[in-house]
């Protein structure tokens, strides 16, 4: 499966917000793609799987060290190149808190997904993530991320 209707926008992000620390949440900073105009894009992806990796934060920086974060960019450029072309997933939002960061991908299939996922980074050693899935049909995850409505 292609989007020969909607061109991939590679780079475009919408916005790279830095949440508010607040009394039970840290900072956290989102990379946000442009949602595509195409709603029936949201309709033939409709599950959410997000991959996350928790991480000791550099004390100055709240931040994954140098390494890990060229690591965290490895993992993401792997699975963009993999999985957005054959039009398995698209990558939404890429949300880095001071211990975690998560991806948060939408797919027609995350059992397809994980498969391809798996496959892509047999060549590279272990990335150390937990994976989660749940169905979000109307990707409303991203759009109270967006404060858009449905």
């Amino acid at each position: 499966m292609s989007y020969e209707n909607e061109p991939l926008p590679t780079q475009e992000w919408e916005f790279v917000a830095q949440g508010e620390r607040t009394a039970t949440q840290d900072t956290a900073v989102y990379r946000v793609r442009k949602l595509p105009s195409d709603r029936l894009l949201q309709d033939r992806m409709p599950w959410c799987v997000t991959l996350a990796w928790r991480f000791i934060p550099m004390h100055h920086t709240r931040l994954p060290s140098p390494a890990e974060s060229a690591q965290m960019n490895l993992l993401e450029d792997v699975l963009l190149g993999t999985l957005e072309p054959l039009g398995q997933a698209r990558l939404l939002v890429v949300a880095t808190s001071i211990y975690l960061r998560e991806w948060w991908w939408y797919t027609r299939d995350p059992i397809e997904m994980l498969a391809m996922l798996n496959s892509s980074l047999t060549h590279y050693p272990a990335f150390p993530i937990k994976i989660f899935q749940m169905e979000d049909p109307r990707w409303q995850k991203v759009k109270a991320l967006l404060g858009k409505a449905g």
